[in-house]
């Protein structure tokens, strides 16, 4: 087994609603949920939106490659109603990303773990904290209070729901 952490986020629609619906698929497709953070509210980043973004953090116990994890979470997206556009950057209902995947690095043109942007985004950095402030990214070699401390992101993160 190995462990998988996601970050979760959306701006358009039911944006709790979604992202329980989410938890609830990836629970059958991907394995058991063993940690999870609160919620956060967090202003958009890299683009403008009127519309807030909700974020959390989960982890799961899985047997699936990365690959087929990446596949399990873009199949999840697509049935939740996530409509991909050309631009990086846009609202959205949920995005599901892919951060760490046990210490492991990778590096190939469909996937990038640990998540190439993690120490850029309070809004990740945020509810990684509350999950395990300890764990030391594999690639920077530093652990998550540190990379939050050093964090030059100054973007609004406000944790609203346990």
């Amino acid at each position: 087994m190995s462990v998988i952490t996601i970050l979760l986020g959306g701006n358009l629609g039911n944006r709790v609603e979604i992202m329980k619906k989410t938890i609830i698929l990836l629970n059958e497709k991907l394995g058991d949920l063993i940690n999870e953070s609160a919620y956060y509210e967090t202003e958009a980043w890299g683009f403008e939106s009127d519309n807030l973004f909700l974020n959390k953090v989960v982890v799961y116990d899985t047997s699936l490659t990365p690959k087929e994890a990446l596949l399990v979470c873009q199949d999840v997206e697509k049935q939740l109603g996530r409509l991909r556009h050309r631009e990086r950057y846009t609202s959205r209902n949920i995005d599901v990303d892919i951060l760490f995947f046990d210490d492991l690095i990778l590096d190939t043109t469909d996937l990038i773990i640990p998540h190439p942007r993690i120490q850029l985004r309070r809004f990740v950095l945020k509810p990684l904290l509350e999950i395990d402030p300890d764990y030391v990214h594999p690639v920077l070699n530093k652990n998550i209070r540190t990379l939050l401390n050093e964090c030059t992101d100054i973007s609004m993160v406000e944790k609203i729901i346990s």
